[in-house]
């Protein structure tokens, strides 16, 4: 369900499913669990097309976790309608949203590069 690749000090966590709901929820976060081990992680959402309330809590509830532990957390490749949805529900208040990889580095990463 989750792709992840390391690059130094950034680690980006690609979702590959078009739906996060109460169907899939719990197979994400147990695979988001294996992602915590890093303190700077970058969420690929390209995919997603629909988040429900149970996938709105897992990232609430990762956030959380690597902000815990002093890490770095964002979203990359968000489309309009999972923009709406977390703009609805608040969560762009607090997690930040980036248009590509290469912006994300520059915000707060000084030196990325594949391993």
């Amino acid at each position: 369900m989750i792709e992840i690749k390391n690059y130094g000090k950034l680690v980006v966590v690609k979702i590959n499913a078009r739906r996060i709901d109460v169907s899939n929820a719990d197979i994400l976060n147990k695979n988001l669990d294996e992602a915590l081990k890093f303190d700077y992680i970058l969420l690929d959402v390209e995919m997603l097309e629909f988040i429900d309330s149970s996938g709105v809590g897992i990232i609430i509830s990762f956030y959380k976790k690597i902000k815990g532990k002093k890490g770095k957390f964002g979203l990359v490749n968000v489309n309009n309608r999972i923009f709406t949805i977390l703009n609805i529900t608040g969560l762009l208040k607090i997690i930040k949203i980036y248009k590509t990889y290469e912006d994300a580095k520059e915000d707060y990463f000084e030196t990325v590069t594949e391993t």
